[in-house]
């Protein structure tokens, strides 16, 4: 499960939102790997309802399925690659849209349980009126234990479809 507790939403105009987001439920199957050496590819299938704020939540139950693959390499890094796809609720509010999500991420541990990570992340839609979002993702991740992590980062826009600037701070919890 994926909540949103509080999110702060600022545009150019200086409009301000916050609220709750929405809250996604999520399955995950290992086709191989998980917590070991090596590589391991899963499938995610998620269904995202609309609990969030108004101006925050999308107000229309949404889905898809998640691809993740990871991979230990040499010298203590890590690879991983995500392929996404959103069954989501248009701009226009007239019908679903299919987005196609793909992420690069390297991370390495730091110090103890703290590790870092750079991303590369593209969104493409089938909306023709939509432009292609692409960002750079620089963070750190804090272990609490196998089954608790913390997340903190920030979100840099490169293209002009994409949010300049997003903060973020989050917390996993496997069950």
């Amino acid at each position: 499960m994926v909540i949103s507790p509080y999110s702060v939403i600022e545009e150019d105009g200086g409009a301000r939102t916050a609220g709750p987001g929405d809250t996604a439920i999520r399955f995950k199957h290992n086709f191989w790997g998980n917590d070991s050496d090596g590589t391991a590819l899963a499938i995610m299938p998620f269904i995202s309802l609309p609990t969030g704020a108004s101006g925050i939540s999308a107000d229309r139950i949404e889905g898809g399925f998640i691809l993740p693959f990871a991979m230990e390499l040499p010298a203590g890094f890590s690879l991983g690659l995500m392929a996404e796809l959103d069954f989501v609720w248009n701009d226009d509010g007239t019908a679903y849209d299919l987005d196609f999500v793909h992420t690069a991420v390297l991370g390495h541990d730091l110090v103890g349980d703290l590790a870092g990570f750079v991303e590369y992340v593209g969104a493409a839609s089938s909306d023709s009126e939509t432009d292609y979002r692409a960002t750079a993702n620089l963070g750190l991740t804090l272990g609490l234990g196998p089954d608790v992590q913390l997340d903190g980062g920030v979100e840099l826009g490169l293209t002009e479809a994409a949010d300049d600037l997003r903060v973020y701070l989050g917390m996993t919890v496997r069950f």
